[in-house]
């Protein structure tokens, strides 16, 4: 079951009905909960088992954890528990469990709910955060369906108090999440699913014209697929009352590389800084150029247990740390050439992100270096016409992105009644986009993957 599935629309309506019909905060974790399992055993039924693991083991230790003097053991083995489930299904590859990606089974989710697991279990070490000792409200932080399978990544500061109070939603924040949902839906159907098919023709030609600029709109597709994902989580979090952090702040703006992963799955990146960068020494270690590049290897790995995301860590971190090298010596003041410069360095290297196979990625790169570029401009000027509907869809959606101010979160805004005028209109043909290009459809989310 997918967000641009009829059976999800369904059941988050009965999800919505019921969560308005009982009042009792217990009563309405239960119906959270009894939804966010029936999500998953829908999604993948053969890994259920594993959620609940995973959601047990960070409970009792979470608790054990706090009462017990030996705190710093109780936290590697709790910790060590949730890794060993992760790395046995990511790292079958490499480890030669087997022999093919196409064989690999990964658990749905597994790699945004034992991320919020293992923050949980460090943060009641450090003593950040209390331990959770009502199973359900903690079963539910593990398990939340919004965000159960692709994020936002949640800390239990943010998320625990929440599920605990259960606050019923205020008609802003109904309004706000219905806005939200109506977005993502165009971002993901309308933009990324149509961008999804001019890139599969792009980067399979042999033109290297055609592979760079597959590249430019493969970059655009998974960013607006994953945002896309991101505000219907978030939104319908918010019809529910609960909220989610947003997880992107128009990476595509970013001045450096630094920058981007400020703005590039905020949840993510903030996750492996104070879990990872952090304790391994961060900026004040000996050997930071080191720490960077295992930090960006294991964002790769942790993306996908193929060869080719562990490349596009590494490609990362040495982009990362060739940039903060020259940076002690050159300083471009020129923010929008710095700002297209980040841009193709990024989009470069979602080629070793979007093929899978090693070769694959040899032979781009060899015939991108040595290959021809002629007729580059001709065949530019034939795909722009060929796919001009297309292109003024993604110049919209790069404008709406730009304006999320002003569309979507100020769409309240008092004694602005053309304004008003103008949101109601624009999401009018948001929703006729969506239904023109087909609602309820069944291409899976990027992320869903991971």
């Amino acid at each position: 079951m997918i967000f641009t599935s009829k059976i999800f629309l369904l059941v988050a309506i009965v999800v919505l009905i019921l969560n308005l019909v009982f009042r009792r905060v217990r009563q309405r974790q239960l119906i959270f909960l009894l939804a966010s399992y029936t999500f998953y055993v829908f999604f993948d039924f053969r890994f259920f088992w594993l959620l609940l693991v995973i959601s047990l083991i960070s409970f009792i230790f979470g608790i054990l954890i706090y009462r017990k003097k030996s705190r710093f053991l109780l936290t590697f083995i709790g910790i060590a528990l949730i890794i060993f489930f992760i790395a046995f299904f990511k790292l079958q590859l490499y480890f030669n469990f087997t022999n093919s990606a196409d064989k690999i089974l990964l658990p749905l989710g597994i790699s945004f709910y034992s991320f919020q697991a293992i923050s949980y279990l460090v943060d009641v070490y450090r003593g950040k955060l209390l331990p959770e000792k009502k199973i359900i409200v903690f079963l539910l932080y593990i398990s939340f369906f919004p965000q159960l399978v692709a994020g936002p990544i949640e800390r239990g500061k943010n998320l625990i108090p929440q599920i605990t109070r259960l606050p019923f939603p205020s008609n802003g924040q109904i309004i706000l999440g219905l806005k939200q949902i109506v977005y993502g839906y165009f971002l993901k159907i309308v933009v990324s699913d149509n961008l999804n098919d001019v890139t599969f023709l792009l980067l399979n030609d042999n033109f290297n014209i055609s592979k760079i600029t597959g590249l430019i709109l493969f970059y655009f597709q998974i960013y607006f697929d994953f945002h896309g994902y991101t505000n219907i989580a978030v939104g319908l979090a918010n019809i529910f009352g609960i909220k989610l952090n947003q997880n992107f702040r128009l990476p595509f703006l970013a001045k450096s590389i630094k920058d981007f992963w400020h703005r590039w799955h905020i949840s993510l990146s903030t996750w492996f800084k104070d879990y990872l960068y952090i304790p391994l020494g961060g900026s004040k270690s000996k050997n930071k150029s080191i720490v960077i590049l295992i930090v960006f290897s294991v964002s790769g790995v942790w993306h996908g247990p193929t060869y080719n995301f562990l490349l596009w860590g590494v490609y990362n971190g040495i982009i990362y740390l060739v940039e903060d090298m020259l940076n002690r010596y050159i300083k471009i003041k020129n923010k929008t050439i710095s700002t297209i410069v980040v841009f193709f360095l990024i989009s470069f290297g979602w080629l070793f992100f979007y093929y899978n196979s090693l070769d694959q990625i040899k032979n781009v790169l060899l015939n991108l270096i040595f290959g021809s570029w002629e007729n580059s401009f001709s065949y530019l000027k034939v795909f722009v016409i060929n796919n001009l509907i297309v292109l003024q869809i993604l110049i919209l959606a790069i404008y709406l992105n730009i304006n999320e101010f002003r569309y979507i979160y100020n769409f309240n805004a008092q004694g602005k009644r053309m304004m008003l005028v103008l949101n109601y209109f624009l999401f009018d043909i948001l929703i006729v986009l969506i239904i023109l290009f087909g609602f309820l459809g069944n291409k899976e989310f990027v992320y869903f993957r991971f």
